[in-house]
């Protein structure tokens, strides 16, 4: 369904769809998902909503959470992750989030991401503070993409939890001040680019 113009997901919009797994809904005018709207999608794996209009996007949304793999709300409008954004998402593999204008990222919002070991790209967002411990529960996350945000300065434990991390790129940002434990706990760290 993608490249159309759907604009709000209604309730039942996919009634009987049992055993659809993958559901790319990219290049739409989608700002509205109802709350009902993936009810029988209970066999979805992959939920791709690239280059919409949502605002905002609660996991719950989708039946059957703890089996989504995929998850793409790359080039929409979100301005916040919050404990809702990623909750029961236990099994996702891929995330991307790239072009939004996330803001700001809530304590414990990757809380159920404990086994994402890829990526989490945050390119070209708002982000202007990063709260201490941010990223905590990211335990296996290997790479962290911060790059083209509006962060001004680093706290101490602002990268705490992510004790698998090996790169990390915040280039392209506003950065003047880098308090003294910032980074501590980045053990595995490889590559960090700050320019």
């Amino acid at each position: 369904l993608s490249y159309n113009r759907l604009n709000v997901l209604k309730n039942n919009y996919f009634k009987k769809l049992f055993k659809l797994n993958k559901l790319l809904l990219n290049k739409n005018y989608i700002y509205l998902i109802e709350s009902y709207a993936f009810q029988d999608l209970i066999g979805l794996h992959t939920l791709e909503m690239d280059s919409n209009f949502l605002k905002s996007f609660e996991s719950n949304l989708v039946p059957n959470r703890f089996s989504l793999t995929t998850l793409s709300l790359r080039d929409n409008y979100l301005e916040l992750i919050s404990q809702k954004t990623f909750s029961g998402l236990t099994s996702l593999t891929e995330l991307e989030l790239t072009d939004n204008f996330i803001k700001s990222i809530e304590a414990n919002s990757f809380f159920d991401l404990k086994n994402y070991n890829t990526k989490l790209n945050l390119i070209n967002q708002r982000i202007e503070t990063l709260i201490p411990y941010s990223f905590n529960y990211l335990e296996k996350l290997k790479n962290l993409y911060l790059s083209k945000n509006l962060l001004i300065k680093l706290e101490n434990n602002t990268f705490t939890g992510l004790i698998r991390l090996e790169q990390l790129y915040l280039d392209s940002n506003q950065i003047s001040i880098v308090d003294k434990n910032a980074f501590i706990g980045l053990e595995k760290l490889k590559q960090l680019v700050l320019s």
